[in-house]
């Protein structure tokens, strides 16, 4: 496969966590620490309203007063978010989130979140192209 043809499911982080609107910062802040990320979709009634990312939990907590035992998710995550599909072309997608400064994109297929792509993940694909003799291409 080449390079103009790399889909955004060759390149994201499958089976993307989620959390529930109602679920509160400090569980929130739990599931990212145990599971090594830094950006969760946020689901309502199981559809998708927002993302969550660690720097919005630290805005969010650097208010006096705020708790993270009493703010939710749904309170403090982005909800001008890019969504795109697993065939979207990771050529397009990385140049909207570029133009837009984005740092993930959620992908969904028939509604469901199936993963995600975030800039993480954009760097470890660059840097898989870059490097002589990588399998991306090969393998995809």
């Amino acid at each position: 496969m080449s390079l103009p043809h790399l889909a955004i499911r060759d390149v994201m982080t499958p089976s993307a966590i989620t959390v529930g609107g109602g679920d509160n910062l400090h569980d929130a802040q739990e599931v990212m620490s145990r599971n090594g990320i830094r950006h969760l979709p946020v689901l309502e009634d199981g559809d998708l309203v927002g993302v969550l990312s660690d720097r919005d939990i630290a805005v969010a907590l650097s208010f006096k007063g705020n708790n993270p035992k009493n703010t939710t998710a749904a309170e403090v995550c982005a909800r001008d978010i890019y969504v795109t599909h697993p065939g979207s072309a990771l050529a397009e997608v990385s140049a909207e989130m570029a133009d837009r400064r984005y740092g993930s994109a959620v992908v969904t297929d028939d509604g469901n979140v199936v993963g995600i792509f975030t800039t993480t993940d954009a760097c470890r694909a660059l840097g898989q192209l870059l490097t002589p003799g990588s399998d991306l291409l090969e393998h995809r």
